[in-house]
């Protein structure tokens, strides 16, 4: 379900490059104008989405952002390993099979090769910022924790 419905009388532009390009076309008061609108436009929905949007639970944040930078995720229940792949689902899937455990990123290449570890507990009605309780401090700790409290995807 799409939160913004489109207005079908208007074009739809892929990219806020191809808005501005179409934007240049005009001048003087009309280019200031456009920009001006674009400008408040953009707030607005920004607004809108912001206040409909759900927040992302920390851990599924964590898992998704680590595939996308290319490490193998681990997942320790209790102690345990659980999960060791590639696929966020099946990660996921795991984390939430167990009310503590930890997600590690490790090299794909090297399966032994840890880069980076993170703590999860995960009680009932909790903020979602709070699942994720603890992780080691290295660069990668700190770009992800960067990449999610920061607001960076």
């Amino acid at each position: 379900m799409s939160v913004l419905k489109k207005v079908d009388i208007f074009a739809t532009y892929e990219t806020v490059e191809e808005l501005q390009a179409y934007i240049d076309q005009f001048s003087g008061s009309e280019k200031v104008i456009a920009n001006m609108v674009m400008g408040l436009t953009w707030n607005t929905c920004a607004h809108l989405v912001n206040q409909t949007a759900e927040p992302v639970k920390a851990y599924k944040h964590l898992i998704r952002w680590g595939l996308d930078q290319g490490y193998k995720v681990k997942v320790y229940g209790e102690g345990q390993l659980d999960y060791s792949g590639l696929r966020f689902e099946e990660a996921v899937e795991t984390v939430e099979g167990c009310d503590v455990g930890s997600i590690e990123f490790v090299d794909p290449e090297d399966a032994d090769n840890s880069l980076a570890w993170f703590s999860y507990v995960l009680e009932w009605n909790q903020p979602p910022e709070e699942s994720i309780s603890d992780w080691g401090i290295n660069e990668i700790t700190s770009q992800w924790e960067k990449a999610y409290f920061g607001g960076e995807s």
